[in-house]
Order: C-alpha cells, then structure tokens, then sequence
C-alpha cells in the first residue's frame, strides 16, 4: 500500500496545476473538446458528466478524478483479461501534498451501479439543479471523507472492476469492440481544487 493517488497525464498536458475538467475549459479551450469526448462514448458517461457529489456539492467533473489503485495493477489486471494497454503517463500524488494544499478531499467506493444507485444519481442531478445542498444529497453511503492519517492505496482490484474486464475480454475474443472504460469499478478520490505540479513524480505505466 502506498500513500498516495494517481491522475492520468495526457499526451496534451499543459500548465503547471492539475485541472478540473471545466477548469481546463476555461484555461485550454483548445484541449476542452478533446478532453470532453471521452465522457461522450455512452449514455452513461454523458450523464456522468452532471452527476453531483453528495459530499463536495459540485459537479463531478468540477473535482479532479484520481485512482486509489496504482496504475500498473490496473493494467496488469487488463491485459490479465485479454484487454490491450498501451503505455500511459501518470502523476503520483501523495495524499500529504493534497493536506499540505488544503483541498477537500472525498472517496467514492464505486458500488456496483444497478439501477438502485443510477436513480440515485439521477435524483441527485434534479435535487442539485434545484440548489440542494450536498448533505441533502443521497449515496452519502457510498462516498466519505479522505481520512489522511490513515488512508493507504488498495492492493488489489475490486471484484465488480475485474468482472467488468472478464466480460469486455470475452467480447474481444468473440471479434467485437467494447467500450472499455478502464476505471470503471475501481474506487476514485474526488478532489477539490488544483494540484500544482511541480515536485510531483510522473511514472510510465507499460
């Protein structure tokens, strides 16, 4: 276990902090569409996109998304499902800058989404264009603050991640294309604000 996340590093990373999504609109419209596409593959995504978070009380792509699971098991885990990787960039964060910065800080379990917890979702997106506040949001089950003392990454892939590549592997074995959406299942760390760069290391994951 370590004590940090991990945040993707894109081929077209500019600047020197760590963006939001809608940050990156205002900064780099140029990289906005590019950036946004990826939430635009399915349905699901695009609702992604205006999900609120029950905890920080903005829109989830208004935090920065990390994992906490390093990035080499999750692409272990992939290949180890007949899924390819292809090398990718990625900042390692310790959770002690993120303390240091004085962010908000909020983990999301990554339930397996039934119909239960996407009607949850879909409610919280009505309740919050409405202006309810986050702690009249539901799911708080699911999500809860970054305890920085104690927090230490996962070791292992959760069971409802790893049957999500079991069954995008079979598909590619029977000819097809999946959408794969590689971290989805795996439990994120919403943070709240820019994360300056500078001294963070950037690993490659092959």
């Amino acid at each position: 276990s370590q004590r940090c996340v991990w945040h993707w590093r894109t081929k077209t990373f500019r600047g020197d902090h760590i963006l939001d999504l809608y940050s990156t609109q205002a900064a780099y419209p140029e990289l906005f569409d590019g950036y946004k596409a990826k939430y635009e593959t399915t349905i699901m995504r695009r609702f992604m996109l205006g999900i609120a978070h029950p905890k920080l009380g903005k829109l989830w792509n208004e935090v920065i998304h990390t994992s906490t699971i390093h990035p080499q098991l999750v692409a272990d885990a992939k290949r180890s499902c007949g899924i390819p990787h292809e090398p990718t960039d990625y900042f390692v964060i310790p959770v002690e800058r993120l303390r240091e910065l004085g962010l908000r800080c909020a983990l999301w379990t990554y339930p397996p989404l039934g119909l239960y917890r996407k009607g949850q979702m879909f409610t919280n997106n009505l309740l919050h264009k409405l202006g309810v506040g986050p702690d009249g949001l539901l799911g708080q089950d699911v999500y809860e603050w970054l305890d920085f003392d104690n927090y230490r990454s996962l070791d292992t892939m959760p069971e409802y991640a790893m049957n999500k590549y079991r069954g995008w592997g079979a598909e590619i074995k029977e000819g097809k294309h999946p959408q794969i959406l590689t971290y989805d299942g795996v439990p994120h760390l919403f943070v709240d604000g820019k994360i300056p760069t500078e001294g963070l290391e950037v690993i490659t994951v092959d």
